[in-house]
Parts: C-alpha cells; structure tokens; sequence
C-alpha cells in the first residue's frame, strides 16, 4: 500500500497583546527659593505637601447659552515624598483640576513664568491664601500626565499708612492725620504700558503703568493703616481709592517693584483735601467809574 502523508498543521506563533499602562497623573512640588516662579538648580523638593485630585463635573447646563456649572468632586488625594513627588494611578479618563496646600511658612509662588513649561509653576494661587490650583486638564485612556508642578516660596508682605497729605508736599510729616476707611486695591502688574494721554496724533504722548488685574482689597483702619499678606514673590501695584472730598497729587496708582522672598514694604499714600469751588456770581458792585468824553470844536 502507497503510505498516505497526512499534512501537519503548522504551529501557531503566539500573539504579545502589548499591556498598556493605566492612566495616572503626577510630578513633583518644590522650594522656589528666590521666588521666580522656575524651578532652579540647587531648589530643594518639598516633602509633605497635600495634593488633591478633583474631578470637573459639568451639571446644570443652561439650554439657552449652553454654559454649564462645574461641580468639583474630590477624588483622591496624595502627599509628597521626600524627592517632593506626588502620583495618582489607575485614574479613570475625564476632567480633573489638581490643588496644592502650602503653610503659612510656604505660599505659591508666581505661575506660568517663563517660556520653559517643563521648570515653571502649573498651580496659580487663589486669592491671598496658601493653596494653588491648576487649571482644568482632560486625561485620556492610558495617559501619562507628569507635568503638573508646583512651586512655593516664602510670603511677601505689603503694610503701610494713608495719611491727610496738610501741607501738600507729598510726604509724611509730623502731625498729619492718618486718613482712616480709605480702600486700598492690590493689583497684579502688568508686563504693558499704557497710553494716558496725548495732546495730538503722534506728538506729546504720555505713558504709564497699565492695570494689571485684581487681587484684593483692603480698607484702612482708624489709624490709617492697611496689611496685605500672603502675597506671592513678585511685582504688584497698590490703587488708592480716594473718598469723598480728598484726591491725591500725584497717581493714585504705586507700582511696587520686584519684591523678594519674605520680604515686608510699605508705600505711604498721602491725600489732599479738594480745595472748594465759587459757584456764586461776583457782587454787585457799589460804586462807578466815570470817564468824561473830550472833543474838539
């Protein structure tokens, strides 16, 4: 009998479903020690730091112009190591915002600094207090977002005194009365300048500081002193705010310059009080002058 070969059927070559790593979210927190917002060589990690993880949850949404309310939701939350880095594993794909809890030793420090995205603070300071939040970010399946840092630094503090400028030279001198529920506005400063006047089209033109967007407000006390603290390392400008009857000789707007880390300034505003105004008519008056005319015959 002919043999009958029977084929064998090849072996099948296995397959390797690459695994793909879990979503997570992370990076680190550190000590901006001379408050630039970018972290420098030789700035040390921050250990201990608490970050909280939201979730952004769109609810409400108004039918007419399509805007929606944000409900943050806490989802996690981590503390930093002692090389100041934080993580967030196995996180389901959405919206989140991150937030960073400094002390009262330890503010956020300027956010966004520079054109290095991979140095600078990705946590902007809210308000005047310790914490720092990131924006709003969407995380995908399997993403890996370390990018988010967070810097902090020492507090800057601005006091100072608003006074009844009598003698009107612009200074302070003994015996002027402080000027008390005057508000003072703090406001970040701008990197422009603006055009404040010009008498014609390209000619005598005058520029000043623009007004950089506010942080806070202040009312002077009933000795005319006002406090802002917890202020980030950095440029700020002061707005006096005359009340009614004062003004002031120069700007109501003070540009503080570059201030350190840990340090306290003080910019004294003095006012001045309107001069008053005649509106009334000048008197009649009670007596006459005469010319006489002279001609010639």
């Amino acid at each position: 009998a002919t043999p009958t070969n029977t084929p064998v059927p090849p072996t099948a070559t296995p397959t390797n479903t690459p695994t793909l790593p879990p979503a997570m979210i992370g990076d680190m927190v550190w000590h901006d020690l001379n408050g630039n917002g970018q972290r420098s060589d030789g700035e040390p990690p921050l250990q201990g730091v608490t970050v909280t993880l939201y979730s952004m949850v769109a609810r409400d949404v108004n039918m007419v112009t399509g805007a929606a309310t944000v409900t943050n939701t806490v989802v996690a939350t981590a503390v930093t190591a002692l090389d100041g880095r934080y993580a967030f594993t196995a996180v389901t794909p959405g919206a989140y915002r991150l937030a960073f809890m400094g002390s009262a030793a330890l503010v956020p420090t300027a956010c966004n600094q520079g054109a290095d995205d991979t140095i600078d603070s990705d946590a902007c300071q809210i308000g005047l207090t310790t914490v720092s939040e990131s924006p709003a970010f969407t995380l995908t399946a399997h993403q890996q977002q370390q990018q988010w840092d967070a810097g902090f630094a020492q507090p800057v503090t601005v006091q100072s005194h608003v006074y009844i400028d009598q003698n009107r030279n612009n200074q302070p001198d003994a015996g002027e009365p402080p000027l008390p529920n005057v508000t003072v506005i703090l406001l970040d400063s701008p990197a422009s300048v603006r055009l404040r006047a010009q008498t014609t089209p390209k000619a005598n033109a005058v520029f000043m500081h623009g007004v950089g967007p506010e942080r806070a407000r202040a009312v002077t006390n009933a000795n005319g002193d006002y406090t802002f603290t917890q202020l980030a390392p950095g440029t700020y400008q002061l707005m006096i705010v005359p009340p009614a009857g004062f003004t002031m000789l120069s700007s109501d707007l003070l540009l503080l310059s570059p201030l350190a880390p840990g340090e306290t300034v003080g910019a004294q505003a003095g006012l001045v009080a309107l001069q008053p105004t005649n509106l009334q008519e000048e008197p009649e008056p009670t007596y006459r002058l005469y010319v006489p005319f002279i001609w010639l015959e």
